[in-house]
């Protein structure tokens, strides 16, 4: 056998071999090679493209907040009603030992000013309507663009006036300034006043002013002629034209009766009269007479041109401004819920079918509030008790309705009951602060027997034909909250103000975007 040196020595079958296995070695590397660089491709690509995120179209829908917990049965007991306000007792509708149904009316307070609370709210809340609606009608009418056609309309016949006096006050105008009865040919009028009373650039200058007097005189005539067959624009550009040249004219006027008037001035200080004297005083009457005219003109145009600018900017305030009264309505609505609210605590109204056990007031009599004066006694044998977590109680009030199941009969049997006390005091239940509330089954049924352990739903809040979004879509900073609406392509970062929240995940949007609008719901960290 061949021995190998310190080395090796490799013999040429197994080098073949070897040869044969970095090739394809070779092949899977560059493979790998390949891979990778198109996958690095592949992320330079993404890393241009747009954000990866989910949205929901922010909609209207019915919320209800729900209170869930678990009770039981106990044997019906006496249920004490007070009232929820201080007052002097109005009414009493009941007597011991009669029989009441669920919902009726057992006693009332003085609600004079809780009325008025009321009335006044549906008054305010009218006015928002009102104002609403009317600012809903011009905007419509904007659109249409009645408003804004009245203008032109007008716009157009005061130019219709306008240019057929203008040539005859042009024409005048030639006459008074570049006529020749004063000086002969020798100088014309208005170079005669100026020169006497050592103004002769203002000569000069009432020539310019004359000859762009025609140029836009021609121009503007040309515009209002197109106007009268032409759209909205055209005839604001006619309008435009028409009122430069109007105040351009009065203040050509002007300049040259200021002349002459310092003419007349300086002849009376010399004591002497003119020859002329008839034709000055002709000059300065005409002057005065057209001075008035295209006064007219130009406050009649202005007046249109600013109708016109007023509308126009109406585009863009028209929205805000509907969006702005549309919480006004909103907020109307809320103060009229919560008088309302506040005008039912000054009753007192039976919470399920019951007997009247006692009565400790008399009409006239001065209550307390949550002091008790009404006892009855459920005509159902039984009661549920439950516990309700401190972070649910605020949600509770006497009167919300509940349905429960027990777990004797599986869910499928379900019972109607009425949230009828909620104790003041708290119970300390494992650490956790509790309060307890006695719920009365609504109609007696045979099966339902002490012990039975209760599945509770209770409905604190409903509210219907609102515009929700799901709870996640919410960013809280700084005591406020967020939403990110999407805007075209760019995402849009909006304040929003909340309400209800549902016991869905969705929750009330008062304000910040409307029915239709895209919410971010998730946007993928770095995107």
């Amino acid at each position: 056998m061949e021995k190998m040196g310190v080395c090796g020595r490799i013999k040429p079958r197994m080098f073949r071999k070897t040869w044969q296995k970095i090739k394809k070695r070779k092949g899977v590397v560059l493979l790998l090679v390949l891979v990778g660089l198109a996958a690095g491709f592949f992320i330079l690509q993404r890393g241009g493209s747009a954000p990866d995120y989910d949205f929901t179209v922010a909609e209207r829908k019915n919320l209800a907040q729900e209170v869930i917990v678990t009770g039981s049965v106990k044997p019906a007991e006496r249920v004490e009603l007070a009232f929820e306000r201080t007052g002097t007792v109005s009414r009493i509708l009941t007597d011991v030992g009669e029989r009441v149904r669920a919902g009726e009316l057992l006693a009332q307070l003085d609600t004079k000013d809780a009325q008025t609370e009321v009335r006044n709210a549906e008054v305010q809340l009218e006015i928002a309507r009102v104002n609403l609606e009317k600012t809903q009608l011009e905007y419509a009418q904007f659109l249409r663009g009645d408003t804004l056609n009245e203008s032109l309309e007008d716009g157009l016949a005061i130019l219709a006036n306008f240019y057929d006096e203008y040539q005859t006050l042009l024409d005048d105008l030639d006459s008074i300034y570049f006529g020749t009865s004063l000086a002969g040919e020798s100088e014309n009028n208005i170079r005669y006043y100026a020169d006497y009373t050592d103004k002769s650039a203002v000569a000069s200058r009432l020539e310019r002013m004359y000859e762009t007097a025609e140029t836009l005189y021609q121009q503007g005539f040309s515009e209002y002629q197109a106007a009268q067959r032409g759209t909205g624009e055209a005839r604001q550009k006619a309008i435009q034209s028409g009122y430069a040249l109007a105040v351009h004219t009065a203040d050509m006027v002007k300049v040259g009766r200021d002349v002459i008037r310092s003419f007349q001035n300086e002849i009376l200080v010399d004591s002497t009269v003119h020859s002329k004297q008839a034709a000055i005083d002709e000059h300065i009457a005409s002057l005065t007479t057209h001075s008035a005219t295209i006064s007219g003109y130009v406050t009649d145009l202005l007046a249109v041109t600013t109708a016109i600018n007023s509308q126009q900017d109406s585009q863009e305030n028209y929205p805000l401004s509907i969006a702005s009264q549309e919480l006004t309505v909103r907020q109307r609505e809320i103060d009229l819920q919560e008088a309302q609210d506040n005008l039912a605590r000054y009753s007192i109204v039976a919470p399920m079918d019951a007997v009247l056990a006692k009565r400790d007031i008399r009409v006239g009599e001065t209550v307390l509030a949550n002091s008790s004066v009404l006892t009855i006694i459920s005509e159902a044998e039984y009661e549920v008790e439950a516990n309700v977590p401190e972070a649910d109680i605020a949600k509770l009030q006497r009167g919300n309705s509940a349905l429960l199941t027990l777990d004797a009969y599986g869910h499928d049997e379900v019972f109607q009951t009425t949230v009828t006390k909620v104790d003041p005091a708290e119970i300390v239940i494992e650490g956790v602060p509790t309060y307890k509330i006695t719920l009365q089954f609504t109609k007696a049924d045979p099966r339902i027997h002490s012990g039975m352990t209760a599945n509770i739903n209770i409905q604190s809040a409903k509210k219907d034909n609102v515009i929700a979004l799901p709870q996640r879509a919410l960013i809280r900073e700084d005591g406020k909250k967020y939403v990110r609406v999407l805007r075209g392509e760019a995402i849009e970062r909006v304040e929003v103000e909340t309400g209800l929240q549902g016991s869905d995940g969705n929750i009330e949007i008062l304000s910040g975007i409307e029915e239709g609008d895209k919410v971010i719901v998730f946007l993928q960290e770095g995107s």
